[in-house]
């Protein structure tokens, strides 16, 4: 499948020889095949500005999901963390209160 820039290709290279199709078959005046030639290029160009907006939004779209999605992992692993940070407060709480424990029966030995 054509990627959105082949498909811009295609359809300038369609409208060129379109246009020039329409010259030299054309039945009207000068004048008249100008002022059709202006009417479609307007035409394409306003096509061309509707799905560059279209594009636009959706990459503003996309880029909003991401940054939500990038947020709330964001949020989880700092959860996360300070999960672990309490977990690891609580075993050196319990490391410092056994060392304490030993160190006094320790002493007590001595004495």
């Amino acid at each position: 499948m054509a990627s959105s820039g082949d498909k811009l290709v295609y359809f300038l290279i369609g409208s060129f020889v379109g246009a020039c199709a329409a010259l030299l078959l054309a039945p009207q005046s000068g004048e008249q095949t100008r002022e059709l030639l202006e009417g479609k290029a307007r035409e394409g160009a306003d096509r061309v500005g509707r799905r560059l907006r279209e594009g636009r939004d959706t990459l503003e779209e996309k880029g909003r999901e991401l940054a939500g999605r990038a947020s709330e992992t964001l949020n989880r692993e700092r959860e996360t963390l300070r999960k672990k940070k309490e977990q690891l407060g609580v075993v050196l709480d319990a490391a410092r209160r056994t060392y304490q424990g030993e160190s006094r029966t320790q002493e007590e030995s001595v004495d």
